[in-house]
């Protein structure tokens, strides 16, 4: 059982990681791995090619530890290391459309070295959730992937194509291409780093919550059906996120208030990349589809668009649209092809299973993405390898909600007492 002492908002306690940008802070010992460059990549490089490595900052032990402390202490953890923090740059691709075939791209992430110098390092892949502004991806603000660090785990942060290096795309946001290329090629490029830096590469797992559950459990699918001796994966946890994407938006269709961020960022995406120029945001929002355009263009945050869209169904979608969605039998075009792009990207549902052990995590009270995700997860994954842990909001206090549940970190807590399981055999 995961133990939570439960000192402070999960959302105060992600804050707490943000490393600033440009930082001088640096560990007392300053041998750490190599920058690396090559010149005039993108015309010689292919998917998976390490472009640049850039050092961002070091954090000693102490002052991880400083900056972790009331989410270690939740967890009853310490610091274990200091962390040595750079910024990736790796050649990927950008997804098909139905007009236009894959395209390359130069792509970035984080990449998180514990200061131990172990001979060999547990791998963590960390999937972060829906972020707006550009200024936010893991590259630009340092942040996820640092309490994994301090764990002993070498982190991977991936920014996901249109953040970063890529910032001029829109962000294919729930397209599961999208998180599957980029995750590859991530994966690829930072193992070429860490063999030019002598880095250990010991057990593999993957971890996300919120849309970042959604990329861990394409990227573990892509892994899993592609690359399985490549990267052989231990375990993975999908937190908080949605799988089904379709009963999931037929659930929350029939809400009176829905998330003001994650439903125009995801009729956006599908009409971008998803539609033959034959599926009209106008027909969906009640607010002018420029106007709603004007709010994702990468300048503002999740905040800030929440003040500027309102959360009511009835005001942010039209009616007539939401009605027909919700029919037994959809007659309206963006009704029936919003339900077959839902059914496209959703990850249940194309017969896959996945081998490694899987850890569903989700909060109850989960007011952006319901509880049932995780419970048509395990009917759609019976296999005793998927195991799904719902929490509880505590009986005093206040409720677990999508920006405060555990779920967002316990998968670490987990990962560790695999190792240590692993360790004693």
């Amino acid at each position: 059982m995961i133990r939570i002492r439960p000192v402070m908002a999960f959302s105060a306690l992600a804050s707490l990681l943000a490393c600033a940008e440009g930082s001088k802070t640096e560990t007392v010992q300053l041998d750490r791995p190599s920058n690396y460059q090559v010149v005039n990549a993108p015309a010689q490089s292919a998917r998976g090619d390490l472009i640049e490595s850039t050092h961002v900052v070091s954090l000693s032990q102490e002052e991880v530890s400083g900056k972790l402390a009331p989410l270690l202490t939740a967890f009853n953890l310490q610091a274990k290391n200091g962390v040595h923090i750079y910024r990736v740059k790796y050649q990927s691709q950008i997804p098909a459309t139905p007009g236009a075939p894959a395209a390359p791209v130069v792509a970035s992430g984080l990449m998180i070295v514990p200061d131990s110098k172990q001979p060999t390092y547990p791998w963590i892949g960390v999937q972060h959730g829906t972020a707006t502004s550009k200024a936010d991806s893991p590259s630009v603000t340092p942040s996820e992937g640092i309490f994994e660090a301090s764990q002993g785990f070498v982190a991977v942060v991936m920014d996901y194509i249109g953040y970063g290096s890529s910032s001029k795309v829109l962000h294919p946001y729930l397209v599961e291409r999208a998180y599957a290329d980029a995750g590859i090629d991530f994966l690829k490029a930072t193992y070429k780093f860490a063999d030019l830096n002598t880095i250990g590469k010991g057990p593999l797992f993957l971890k996300g919550y919120s849309e970042g559950g959604y990329a861990t459990l394409a990227l573990q699918k892509e892994i899993e059906t592609n690359y399985p001796k490549d990267f052989p994966l231990v375990a993975t946890a999908p937190s908080g996120g949605p799988y089904d994407l379709d009963a999931i938006a037929i659930e929350l269709m029939q809400r009176e208030t829905v998330h003001p961020v994650n439903i125009p960022f995801l009729i956006l995406s599908y009409s971008k990349w998803l539609s033959n120029n034959d599926f009209n945001p106008e027909a969906i929002f009640n607010l002018p589809t420029a106007s709603v355009e004007a709010l994702f263009t990468g300048r503002f945050n999740n905040d800030y668009i929440g003040s500027k869209i309102s959360n009511k169904n009835s005001e942010m979608l039209q009616k007539t649209l939401v009605d027909d969605f919700l029919s037994a039998a959809p007659q309206s075009n963006e009704a029936v092809k919003l339900h077959s792009y839902l059914q496209s990207q959703s990850l249940t549902n194309k017969g896959w299973q996945p081998r490694a052990t899987t850890l569903f995590f989700h909060c109850v009270d989960d007011e952006v993405v319901p509880v049932s995700s995780v419970k048509k997860a395990k009917e759609a994954f019976p296999a005793p390898n998927v195991v799904v842990t719902t929490f509880p909001s505590p009986a005093q206090g206040p409720q677990y909600k999508h920006t405060t549940c555990p779920a967002i970190f316990a998968p670490t807590v987990a990962f560790l007492d695999i190792l240590k399981k692993m360790a004693a055999k």
